[in-house]
């Protein structure tokens, strides 16, 4: 996908000398970076992703995208939102076929997950979740943990849904944790019921 494809839909402006750049993954761990991705710079808890800025360039990151105006980088002033809209239209192949669930508060949410995916899988629906239990999919197969986390990062979490989707679910049902809220992990989505 083409760097001013994703730019586009993030509400980014991008340069017209990189708009032509193809991309291969969006990413905000720079470990994760290959040729081709986009490396996307959070401040964290524990450290900043801007000072993994060169290191990304270094393993091949085409382009980066900060919440801190440089020069050589793409910017935005929210780089939690941009990072999730950048995933939604890179991994959103067939999202918008599905009607998502999304279920918040402080406990219960594993449980009121399974409680409706057995309801829904009992009317016929095919039904994938995403939380505490990691990525389960319309067949019932666990495909990846969210690496600890109830709502794994956008990264992870569009992928899962397009994968929802290309399973054939017509519904995902997702964890959806304060922390995700506050990080705007789920912004890009667009809920049937909450």
């Amino acid at each position: 996908m083409k760097l001013i494809e994703l730019c586009r839909a993030a509400g980014i402006e991008c340069p017209g000398a990189q708009g032509d750049v193809e991309i291969s993954s969006v990413t905000s761990d720079s470990r994760s970076v290959n040729k081709g991705s986009l490396f996307v710079c959070l401040e964290g808890t524990k450290t900043d992703g801007n000072l993994f800025a060169e290191q990304a360039k270094a393993n091949g990151a085409a382009a980066v995208l900060s919440d801190k105006r440089r020069d050589t980088e793409l910017f935005s002033p929210d780089a939690h939102l941009a990072l999730a809209r950048l995933c939604r239209e890179f991994y959103g192949d067939g999202i918008e076929k599905l009607s998502l669930v999304g279920i918040t508060g402080t406990n219960g949410k594993t449980t009121v997950t399974a409680l409706l995916r057995s309801i829904l899988l009992a009317a016929g629906e095919r039904v994938g979740t995403l939380g505490t239990l990691g990525c389960v999919m319309p067949n019932g197969e666990t495909v990846e943990d969210s690496k600890n986390m109830t709502t794994p990062d956008p990264e992870t979490l569009y992928s899962q849904l397009s994968g929802i989707a290309e399973a054939g679910g017509g519904y995902a049902i997702i964890e959806a944790s304060s922390h995700a809220l506050a990080n705007k992990k789920l912004d890009a989505l667009h809920f049937d019921v909450g």
